[in-house]
């Protein structure tokens, strides 16, 4: 399950409470307007090869799902909800649910075994004068964070000479990150 419209998910979360109750599905699904799958970054793996088994089967038990958590943060994609950040992400843990991060940031979450609200809190404490120094991949990042003005204006300091990407982390500010080599 990849990106969904406004209305898809508004169907599916609606059902979803219909079956549950409204509280319930508050834990295990987005309303429509909140959910990663219409940002286009997130998505649910499964294995439709094993679709047979018995529902009372664990998704993490099937091999494409079991392949997908080992080698995920390698093509930049995290396990967005870590089943033991339940507390930390306000979302019910899954162990099939994805999203793009990019590469450097998924191998250091992986490695640090951070979910991504860790992740971006972490990253305020790094600055474009102390920022993190990174390698995966085989390529060195600097990454840092930049804090957004109130007045709804920011000037982000990039480099010249290197490439670079910009993301807001959809609260406070920018996260710039910096291919080095």
């Amino acid at each position: 399950s990849g990106y969904r419209s406004y209305d898809v998910q508004a169907n599916l979360f609606a059902n979803y409470a219909a079956i549950h109750g409204e509280a319930q599905a508050n834990t295990f699904s987005a309303r429509a307007g909140q959910s990663e799958h219409q940002t286009g970054l997130a998505f649910d793996v499964g294995d439709a090869y094993h679709s047979g088994y018995n529902l009372q089967t664990s998704i993490d038990q099937f091999p494409g799902v079991q392949w997908m958590m080992k080698h995920c943060a390698e093509y930049g994609f995290i396990l967005r909800y870590p089943v033991d950040k339940d507390s930390v992400t306000g979302t019910k843990g899954s162990t099939y649910k994805f999203r793009y991060v990019g590469v450097p940031h998924a191998a250091y979450m992986t490695e640090n075994s951070l979910c991504l609200e860790e992740y971006l809190e972490q990253l305020k404490s790094y600055t474009l004068q102390q920022p993190l120094d990174y390698e995966a991949g085989g390529k060195s990042y600097r990454i840092y964070y930049v804090p957004a003005e109130k007045s709804g204006s920011t000037d982000v300091s990039v480099p010249t000479d290197k490439e670079y990407s910009i993301s807001g982390n959809n609260m406070d500010g920018f996260i710039v990150t910096v291919e080095m080599s």
